[in-house]
Formats: structure tokens, sequence, C-alpha cells
């Protein structure tokens, strides 16, 4: 071991001060290529040529006016094959070149196009500043001109301005600027329809397509895509149909529409194989491999990545087909397959020519392996020894052969990628002290070229470095773990500024979510929550738990617009208690905020496999068939670990109401059950659920008679049985409040919008079956004749707004449940009460027996017509309490599961 590490070490040492890391997904199943990427969308020309590559950001057409074989032309169409190599220094040093000519020529059509493919390009190396201002230039050019007008006199040609909109758009998007964006986008739809282009202005309306789900607008943007998907089904078969069809499936594969995306994939594969279009087949084949692995079908992903590799003789994208099937080898414990694709994929990195994509190819391959030898020890699935199948010494080599590849192509990015997997080899052979002055290197640099989403990682792992180092030392000093308390800080700082970036990436964000952010949060949460923690670390510690839940939200909607303000318990509640309970790898942790009181520390030390199983068997034995002296033994169990060690504050404090932030899988437990011994905890204590308190903005009751909007479906519909008691649950509400009741065949997504449009209801009261679930594409409302996803929810909610409109005070979703076997399934709860709009949302865990719920809606609504003044969460307590008071209706599988998610006074 020792000759192989100074065998490494050697190869190491020749690498310089410089270094930084590219964000580049290490450990996603397929590269991040040009056509997975908005500007692949870009990708139109304005004439059918057969052969265009889907790497072609403006393609050099007669119609941009790039006719003359003059030099201009000549470097423009050298510095698109450097582009398309992946040497994007060196596309720009050419196309610098053809700028200049074309200045010095006054070749103003020449100058612009070159501008605009500085400016693509210098976004792909990250250099924001310089790609503004070369877009900005190319525009100057054009702002006499009115693209409304029915002129025929264009002095660039319309496409060309229709190609710097594209680009302006598309930084747009990059920099967080989606309705900037969508306008430059429009404009280059109008502009390209002006000039006759139809596969321009459709790639302009899938860019718009790409900003509206962004923005949160997945209505519109499914629409869109739905009416480009129609309009391209209607066109003749050509290979810019089948580029436009793969597109599409790459967009829809983003935004989490698997299934149509993998139908237009198929579509295109075939279409491209008619007209010859390998490399856009092969392409197409990887992202279609993906899909069929994200949902699942192991078979045909491994068939696709095979086809993917066969179809094309394009090396490098052969490299990347090897490299998907390495590793869903490994992910099947596929080991002597496995070992033959390392083998094949070591020999032909060999032999790949210097470019951004082989650079990557490299450090995948690399990054692949050590993932996979560090879980080795500690995983009883990983191969046997005799089938590791690469040493660090050849990992070693390959990644300096990366670094100095992509030093020779003065690709900053790509050396950053390579050189960030190197203290990976420094770690695993525990020399941390070389890891740490890598990452620091790294972090410096991508500091200086300000790229958080690089920096986020560099800080994290340099907090992951330190609290390795402390641990090494005899007595582990406090300024090490200080260190790495503030390091870990800086990295979840750093994140605020990047989640729009990473979480809109690819379709399966959500679960690099849980690998690649969620531990940067826990993590510091972990080192703040330790013994002996200071007021100040909880306050830190409450804080972080808070910015987590908010970047969970954001993960789970695809986008970062949610409006968040830090706020007090004090300053909301003067009743109430916050309750922040968090599971660690080794114990529960519980954050307790009081109204005039520094926050409180509760520790329990419980290994979490114990934890898990306690709570899993808890939900279990909800079910009335359980036993309830099992079932009042696990809510006992829990009721110990989160409140008993709480209790004497409370009553001290004279608590009434109980506001939790729930963590992970407690979100699907139904708190009001927890067990004293004697009592259940809603007989204590008012509750509620808060997606954090910079989410929630609680008032006071107002005294105007509320307006209710009530809603049903009592007959069974698409596979759901029927309610008959929504009928009568309607009907006692609509004796107690002014309703308007819409029923059955009546329940549509369009009456719903008409009524929220023409009255101002402050309650919304549907009484459907739906689901919640940890992914927004299984989150939805059951209509008569459709389901309603939870973003097509918010813009119905939204199409009432206007000066006057009141705001939804309740919106009720009765008879829905979380997603079965889903741990996260009650994110999708949070997410519904977060994008209503609603100021508080009553819900429920699981679907109650219809009768009990229709009691207890109709207790409710009483008791909000006696009580008006009285908090929400003590009317829901009430309604509860009257259920258990019941005698067929006191097990908590009949009261539990109904939650105040929200505002609760």
């Amino acid at each position: 071991m020792n000759s192989e590490r100074r065998g490494w070490r050697a190869f190491l040492s020749v690498l310089s001060s410089k270094l930084w890391l590219f964000l580049g997904a290490l450990f996603c199943v397929i590269f991040l290529h040009p056509a997975i990427a908005i500007e692949s969308s870009l990708a139109y020309f304005s004439q059918e040529t057969g052969d265009a590559s889907t790497e072609v950001i403006i393609n050099i057409s007669d119609d941009s006016g790039l006719t003359e074989a003059t030099n201009a032309t000549s470097l423009l169409q050298q510095g698109q094959r450097f582009y398309d190599a992946g040497q994007f220094r060196q596309a720009i040093e050419t196309w610098e070149s053809a700028r200049d000519s074309a200045q010095q020529t006054n070749d103003l059509t020449h100058y612009v196009a070159s501008l605009n493919y500085l400016a693509m390009t210098y976004r792909a190396i990250g250099d924001w500043d310089a790609a503004t201002q070369a877009i900005h230039q190319s525009l100057d050019h054009f702002q006499s001109i009115e693209i409304s007008s029915q002129r025929d006199d264009w002095p660039l040609g319309p496409s060309l301005y229709a190609q710097s909109l594209n680009i302006l758009g598309e930084l747009q998007l990059s920099m967080g600027q989606a309705e900037e964006a969508i306008a430059s986008w429009e404009r280059s739809e109008v502009a390209y329809q002006r000039d006759q282009d139809y596969w321009g202005a459709i790639g302009s309306r899938m860019n718009q397509a790409q900003a509206l789900q962004d923005l949160g607008h997945y209505r519109q943007a499914q629409m869109l895509l739905e009416d480009v998907a129609t309009e391209l089904q209607q066109q003749p078969e050509s290979a810019l149909k089948a580029l436009s069809l793969i597109n599409l499936g790459s967009i829809l594969q983003v935004v989490g529409n698997l299934e149509e995306a993998r139908d237009l994939l198929t579509q295109g594969i075939t279409l491209a194989q008619t007209f010859q279009s390998d490399d856009e087949r092969s392409v197409a084949l990887l992202n279609l491999g993906t899909i069929y692995q994200t949902l699942g079908d192991i078979e045909h992903a491994h068939q696709s990545y095979e086809e993917a590799a066969r179809s094309t003789s394009n090396p490098t994208r052969q490299v990347e087909a090897y490299l998907n099937l390495f590793k869903l080898a490994i992910a099947q414990k596929e080991w002597e397959s496995a070992e033959t694709l390392a083998t094949l994929i070591q020999a032909q990195l060999n032999n790949l020519s210097p470019s951004r994509m082989s650079v990557y190819a490299q450090v995948n391959f690399a990054a692949t392996v050590l993932t996979l030898s560090s879980e080795t020890a500690s995983s009883p699935n990983t191969p046997p020894e005799s089938l590791q199948f690469v040493s660090n010494l050849e990992i070693a080599e390959i990644l300096s052969q990366a670094v100095l590849q992509s030093r020779q192509l003065n690709d900053s990015q790509a050396e950053s990628y390579a050189l960030g997997e190197l203290w990976n080899v420094y770690e695993e052979s525990g020399e941390y002290d070389w890891a740490y002055h890598l990452t620091q290197q790294a972090l410096t640099i991508s500091q200086s070229v300000n790229a958080p989403h690089i920096s986020y990682r560099w800080q994290w792992q340099l907090g992951r470095i330190q609290v390795k180092q402390a641990k090494l030392e005899s007595s582990p000093s406090d300024g090490k773990m200080r260190e790495a308390i503030a390091a870990y800080s800086e990295a979840v700082n750093t994140l605020k500024f990047v989640n729009r970036d990473l979480l809109s990436t690819n379709s399966e964000f959500q679960f690099s979510f849980r690998e690649n952010i969620e531990p940067v949060y826990r993590e510091l949460a972990d080192l703040l929550l330790q013994p002996g923690a200071t007021p100040d670390d909880l306050n830190q510690a409450r804080t972080v738990l808070e910015d987590l839940q908010l970047a969970e939200l954001e993960n789970f909607f695809r986008s970062s617009c949610l409006d968040a303000t830090v706020q007090r318990i004090d300053d909301l509640d003067s009743n109430g208690a916050v309750v922040y309970p968090v599971i660690f790898s080794d114990r529960i942790e519980v954050i307790l905020s009081v109204p005039g009181e520094s926050l409180q520390q509760y520790t329990t030390f419980i290994p979490q496999e114990d934890v898990d199983a306690a709570l899993e068997q808890l939900l279990q034995s909800m079910n009335p068939a359980f036993s309830d002296r099992l079932r009042l033994s696990l809510s006992q169990q829990l009721y110990d670990w989160l409140i008993r060690p709480l209790e004497s504050t409370l009553s001290q404090h004279h608590i009434e109401r109980l506001i939790f932030v729930l963590d992970g899988v407690l979100r699907n437990v139904p708190m009001a059950s927890l067990y004293d011994g004697e009592h259940y905890l809603i007989e204590t204590y008012g509750i509620a659920l808060a997606p954090g308190l910079q989410l929630v903005a609680p008032q006071l009751p107002n005294d105007q008679i509320p307006q209710v909007l009530t809603a049903g479906i009592s007959e069974a519909r698409q596979g759901f049985s029927a309610l008959p008691g929504v009928a009568a649950e309607i009907e006692e509400i609509s004796q107690t409040f002014p309703s308007r009741t819409i029923l059955n065949e009546a329940f549509t997504r369009q009456n719903i919008e008409n009524q929220l449009v023409s009255a101002n209801f402050s309650i919304v009261h549907l009484a459907t079956h739906g689901q919640f679930s940890s992914d927004p594409e299984q989150t939805f409302l059951l209509s008569w004749d459709d389901q309603i996803k939870v973003g097509e929810f918010e813009n119905l909610v939204r199409s009432r707004q206007s000066e006057d409109s009141r705001p939804i005070e309740l919106l009720v979703l009765s008879a829905c449940q979380t997603a079965t076997g889903d741990k996260q399934a009650a994110l999708g709860l949070a997410g519904f009460a977060v994008r209503a709009g609603a100021r508080s949302t009553l819900a429920t865990l699981w679907a109650v027996n219809d009768t009990s719920t229709a009691f207890f809606m109709t207790r409710f609504y009483q008791l909000l017509n006696e009580h008006p003044e009285a908090s929400k969460s003590s009317l829901v307590r009430e309604a509860q309490l009257s259920l258990i008071q019941h005698p067929d209706y006191n097990h908590p599988f009949y009261w539990a599961p109904f939650v105040i998610v929200g505002n609760w006074l």
C-alpha cells in the first residue's frame, strides 16, 4: 500500500496550485450533454441541412447572410468545429479572430454572428460578464429594428436577430431572470415567424416553456409543450423534425414528464435513424435510458445504453454509453459485467481526443470507481476484493491525464472538474492535509470567478475534511470543529444563491438533492447540536432546519420562487411553542422555542434504525385491526422521545399550542396521537404543522362571515371508490355558512376556476380523493374527469387574484391521503399548503372513514360558526375531541390524521 501511495502521489505532485471544481454530475447516470441543456433548443436552423448537429447553437446558413467565402466565414466554421468537439477556449480564440476580421472589413453580419457565438461559449466556460457583454454588443446593432413591421429591408435578417434574442434569453434564465427570458424568447419567436422560420419559432416556444416551469407556472408550461408536440406531429418527416422531437423529449424529461418524454424520444430516435442522424440518435438513446432507469425499467435502460454505443461512431459518445452501462451494472450488483466494462472504458479513455467531454468521461469513470471503493468497507453488497476494478494508482493516472488535457484546452471548468476528484484520492488514503490544501485552492478560484454552484461543494468538502481531521486528534480541539462549522455555514449560505440552477437541472434531481444538497444542512445541524451547544449554536441550528424545510419545498417544485421571511414565535403566538425534532444517525434532537425564552435543546441517544423501525410500526398500528396495546406502547415511546423532556417547560410557560416543524419521516406521523400513558397529546394541546416559520404568516381570524366554496365527488371515478358521505358533508356546511356547491360531474377544473374568479370565497372546501407525495407529479386532487396536480391547482388559485380579492383563509382537503410507501409523502401536503396561497390548510394524512370524516367536518364548521374568534388549531382540536368521545370513532385511525398546516391562529 505504501509503495502504491508513493506512486500516485508522484503523479499528483505535478499539478499546479490554481485549481477549481466544476459542479458536474459526478453521480448522475448520464452526462449533461448540450442536447439536454437549455441551449439545445436554440439549435434550430433556418434551412433543413440534414446533417445539422444538435450541439450547434447558431447555424452558419445563408439566412444569416454567411454565404461568401470570406475569412470571417472560414473562422466561424472552424470555431464551430472546436465548439462541437468541446474545445471551448480554442473556439473562443477562433471566434474572436472572426469578430476582429469582420470588424476590420465592416462586415456587420459576420461581426454579429461572431458575438453570438462568443456569448454562448463564454457562458459554457462560466464567464458570465463576458457572455453578457458580447450578447448586448450583438443586440445593440438591432435597436432600430421594429420586428412587428412588415418591412422587407432587414439590414441583418430577422433570423440573426432572433438568434441573438434566444441567447440573451438563455443567459437571463441562467441568472434567475425567468420573466425577462420569456420576454426575450417571445420576441425571438416573432422574429422567426417574420422570417417564416418554423423551426426557429418552435425552439423559442420550447424555451418559453422552460422559463414558465422555472417560475412555477406549470399549467401554462404544460399547455405550451403540448401544443408544440401537437404541431410537431403534423409536420412532414425530416431531420429537423427528429431533432425537435428529441429536444422536446429532453425538455419534458427535465421538467419531470417522463412518460411523455419517453414517447417523444422514442419517436425522434426512429426518425433520426431514417435520416442517418447517428449522433443525435445516440444522445437521445442515452436520455431514454436514463428515463427507463428512473422508471425502474432496467432491461430497457440497458438496451438503450447498448444501442447508444452501437449507433454512433463518436468515440466520446460511445464512452458515455459504456459509463452508463458500467454504473447500471454496479447498481444491479452485476460484478463480472462491471469488470468487463471497466477494462473496456479504460482502454477507450486513452484513445479519446482532448475535449471537455473526454475530460468529463475520465473524471466520471474515476468518480464512480472511487465512490464504489469508499463503500466497500461498510457494505456487504460491494464486489469482492478480487473485483476491485481500478487501483488508486490507475485512478491517479486517469485524473492527472484529465487535468493535463483540460490545461491543453485552456478549459478551466474541465480542469476544475478533473481536479475536484483528486481530493477524493487523498481522502481515500487518509491524507487529509493534502485533501484540504487542494480543496482550499479550488474554493479560492471558484469564488474568484463568481461560481457559487461550485463554491458550495468546496465549502462543504472543507467542512467534512476538518471534521475528519478533528476526530483524528488525540484531544479533539474545539477550534477545528469551529472551523468545520464555519465552512458548512458558508456552504449553506452559498446554497441560497444557487438553488434555482440546482433544482431545475434534470428530472432526477430529487434524488440528487438528497445526495448533494440535503446532507449539507443535516451535517451542519448535527455539528451545531453536539453536547454543550451554545445559545448561538441553537439559534443557528434552528435557522438551518428552517432553511432545509424551504430548500426541500423548492426542490419539490423544481423552482426557488417561494417567499420567505424569518419570524420568531414571540411575534406570532404568545401561547404557542415551536417544536423542531430532527433525527440523526445516533440520536434524536429536539429544539424548543417558547416565547420570551432562549432556545432549549433536548437529546435522546438512540440509533436511527431503531427510530425508523418504531415509526414504521406506529403508522401500521394506526389500523384498527392492530393491537391497541402495541399502538399505545409505540405512541408512548415516541412521546417519551419528543415531548416528555419538554413537559416542565411547557407547563411553566402555560403553553396551549404546539407548532411542529417536522423533519423527514416524522411528517407522516400524526403528532396528535402521541400518548403520555394516560392521555393523547391532542387532549392537552392544540396542534399545528408548519413548513417552517419562514413560510407562515399567522393572523388572527377576522370577524367577517365566511363565504364558502364547497366541491366534491361522491361517486366512484377513475378507479377511486365512492365517497357517499360527501353529499351529506357538503349539505351540512351549506346549512352553516353561505355556500356555493359543485358536486360530481360539475366538479371540473374549469368550473373550479370560474367559481374562484367569480367570488371572494374565504373558505374553499374540496371533498374528493387526493394524494400527497414527494413527487409533485403524484400529488393531486381528483376532479370528475381529470387529476389536478399541485402546480395546476396553484394556477387555479392565482386566477382569482385581484386588488380587491380576499385571501383564502382556509383550504380544506377532505379525503386526501399520503402516498403509500413514500417516506417523504407529507412533503406534498406542505407543498399544497404553500402553493395554494391559503393562510391555513386542513387536510388528512390518510383516507379516513367516510362517515367519520363527515362527522368531523360538520363539527368543525359548527365550532367555527359558534366561535369565529377562536384559533383554527383549537377548532380542529375540539372537533378531534368530539371524535374521541364518540363510541364509534374514538380510535386514532378516525381522528388522528386531521392536521392544520400553516396559520394556526
